[in-house]
């Protein structure tokens, strides 16, 4: 687990934007992770097992057709 300051977002709620988005669009762990993180790193992003760093939730987001902005 990572310190709070490291967090983007609360680890639900980064969790819960993308898993959502990615069941709407239908796109599977690897069609939304791949080169920005492994399979298993975004599964524990969406079950709420780890915190997410702005970076890695911009592109994220970006890889699904949203932005940072829309959350914060």
């Amino acid at each position: 687990m990572c310190d709070e300051g490291d967090c983007w977002m609360k680890i639900n709620s980064a969790g819960v934007v993308l898993a959502y988005y990615r069941e709407k669009y239908k796109l599977t762990l690897e069609q939304v992770c791949d080169g920005i993180c492994s399979g298993s790193t975004l599964s524990r992003l969406e079950n709420g097992n780890r915190c997410v760093d702005f970076l890695t939730s911009s592109l994220l987001l970006e890889r699904i057709g949203k932005t940072v902005s829309q959350f914060e």
